[in-house]
Formats: C-alpha cells, sequence, structure tokens
C-alpha cells in the first residue's frame, strides 16, 4: 500500500482565536480545574519502581512502571523528568516525547470516577420513561426549533 506524501495530505487550515476568546479557554480550564479531581503532585519512586500521582482530593495513585509501554526502555532519569500539564489533567514526558491522559487512565484502568466521565454520563441515562417520552414528543412533530433571537 502506498503511503501518501506529506504534500498530497489534505490538513485542515489552523482556526485562528482572538486574544479574548483565549482568555476565555484558559479561564474556563483554570476553572474546571480547581473543581475537578485532578492531580496536584508527582513523583517516581525508583525502589519500587512506580509512578505516584497526588490528586485533588488527597487519593494517591501508583502506577508500575511495567504497566506503561512508553516507560518499558526508559531511564529513572527519564521518568523522574515528568511535568503535570493541562491544569492536572495530563502527564507529561518531555524527554521521551510521550505522556498520558491522566483522567482518562484513572477512570478506565483504576476505575475510579472523576467528573470527567460523569458529566458525560449525564446525558446518556435510558429508562422507559424516557423512551416513551421521547416517543411521544416525536410523534408531536420533534423538538421545537429554536427561534431566532
Amino acid at each position: 500500500m502506498e503511503q501518501d506524501s506529506p504534500s498530497t495530505v489534505k490538513r485542515k487550515p489552523f482556526r485562528h482565536i482572538s486574544k479574548a476568546e483565549w482568555l476565555r479557554i484558559e479561564a474556563d480550564g483554570k476553572r474546571r480545574a480547581k473543581i475537578e479531581n485532578r492531580a496536584v503532585s508527582l513523583r517516581y519512586d525508583r525502589k519500587q519502581e512506580l509512578v505516584v500521582i497526588g490528586l485533588r482530593n488527597g487519593v494517591f495513585v501508583s502506577i508500575p512502571r511495567s504497566h506503561m509501554k512508553t516507560l518499558k526502555n526508559a531511564t529513572a532519569a527519564q521518568i523522574e523528568n515528568m511535568k503535570l500539564i493541562g491544569w492536572g489533567s495530563e502527564l507529561l514526558w518531555p524527554d521521551l516525547d510521550d505522556g498520558l491522559d491522566l483522567m482518562w487512565f484513572i477512570e478506565h484502568v483504576v476505575g475510579f470516577k472523576t467528573a470527567y466521565s460523569t458529566g458525560r454520563e449525564g446525558g446518556v441515562v435510558r429508562s422507559r420513561a424516557k423512551a416513551a417520552a421521547a416517543r411521544a414528543n416525536g410523534a408531536k412533530g420533534g423538538r421545537p426549533k429554536k427561534k431566532a433571537a
């Protein structure tokens, strides 16, 4: 199979945002970081080969080095050079050019629910009553159209 060269691949152009929009996005990220259970501390335990992540609620999550593909061939010094980014939602190893989405990892691997997941689940509740209401609404012509302001 022939691969496309970089010059033939069509990419979406970057959308430039205004300074006001950037400040709004940044403020929203900081606000969410204060209320969501995100990471606040990191350390690497060389003796036990564990990445230890401290969460805002006081819980510590220890991840064995052997459970992360990124770290299998990394030196202890490379692992120790880790940083929290995204206001505590992501872990980055600059020396390894790799990272980890902590909210996803904690939810799916550790099984600890975060605001990240519970917010998404709120809109997908299914019940007989909700299904019946949706059918009744559909019989009336569906959701009313938004009126122009």
